[in-house]
């Protein structure tokens, strides 16, 4: 173990030289912690590619592995870590993709909430589908770039004060994301509350057998969950940065270990496990989207569910019907007299 030496400046220090504590961090990162994460994301990040070519649920499965490719890194970045704690390049190819890469996965999040109201009804929703993924996957990018900009102040400050500056910034992405997240779940919350108080009677018919499926019900639990873990990281790290890069918290190997990694991994477990391709499988993941798909005519279709189009094949009365409304892709067949 080197003993400290503060006559030598930080860039020119090595391990020979200099004690650890020199460094951007006052501890070397578990070894075994760090793989085993970086394992387990890459297993959910190969998972994540396949479903998403399979059913091709394009968005979901883009958002998810845009944020597991930067835990990757990330993690990456934390083992090298361990070898050059005096190198910036290598520090800040650990902080910012582990900063960044959550902020995909709650678009993941956003996506899929459109679909859910869809199945349910509008009626119980106090915003519309299209608005979840819309505003909510606009903030959340929005604050995915004041993250990367506080980053990047961050990575080039040679001042205390500009760094500062930049931690600033960082803090402002993670706390408007944290807030993204917190008012997501509350309007979650709020929508399953209505859809169980209300009349059974009123929700969507076109989804009825696929509301009792087994997968769907316990959909509805995980993807909050996924959100709240998410949210508890976001507060972890605003905590962590309001401390400064220097504070007790950002140099505590234990709860990073505990609020890092662990809520990503539970968030990536719901998301894998009962991910959209899986519960929404059979055409329903098509019929509940908001998106307005246009014919070859200029007009707007609304795709059919699977249980509504087999009744109207059972009657011999399934025709296309177009809407001059802006009404999301809501599976309302139209049947001709």
């Amino acid at each position: 173990m080197v003993a400290c030496n503060a006559s030598i400046e930080m860039d020119l220090c090595t391990l020979q030289t200099c004690c650890f504590e020199q460094g951007f961090l006052d501890y070397p990162p578990n070894l075994g912690v760090s793989v085993a994460y970086l394992t387990i994301f890459g297993i959910f990040m190969l998972a994540q590619l396949g479903i998403a070519i399979y059913y091709r649920t394009w968005a979901f499965g883009f958002a998810m592995f845009g944020g597991l490719i930067l835990e990757i890194i990330g993690y990456t970045g934390r083992i090298l870590i361990r070898s050059n704690p005096f190198d910036m390049n290598i520090f800040l190819a650990y902080f910012i993709p582990l900063g960044l890469g959550p902020a995909f996965l709650t678009a993941a999040i956003y996506i899929t909430l459109g679909h859910v109201v869809i199945v349910f009804g509008e009626q119980y929703s106090r915003l519309r589908p299209k608005t979840y993924s819309l505003v909510f996957v606009c903030i959340d990018i929005f604050s995915l770039c004041i993250q990367a900009v506080g980053g990047a102040l961050t990575a080039t400050a040679d001042k205390p004060v500009a760094r500062q500056n930049g931690t600033d910034v960082l803090i402002a992405g993670l706390a408007l994301q944290a807030v993204s997240l917190a008012t997501f779940i509350l309007l979650s919350a709020d929508f399953l509350r209505k859809v169980k108080k209300g009349n059974k009677d009123e929700r969507n018919p076109d989804f009825e057998n696929f509301r009792s499926k087994k997968s769907f019900k316990l959909f509805q639990f995980a993807l909050p969950i996924a959100a709240l873990v998410i949210m508890i990281r976001c507060i972890y790290r605003v905590v962590e940065l309001c401390q400064g890069f220097g504070g007790q918290l950002a140099n505590e190997e234990i709860p990073f270990d505990i609020l890092e990694g662990p809520m990503i991994i539970i968030a990536c477990i719901c998301l894998t496990v009962f991910h959209p391709g899986f519960v929404f499988r059979g055409g329903y993941w098509e019929a509940s989207s908001w998106v307005i798909r246009t014919s070859k005519k200029g007009g707007r279709q609304i795709k059919a569910s699977p249980e509504s189009a087999l009744v109207a094949e059972k009657n011999h009365s399934l025709s296309p019907m177009s809407s001059d409304s802006e009404e999301p892709l809501a599976a309302r067949p139209a049947f001709s007299s």
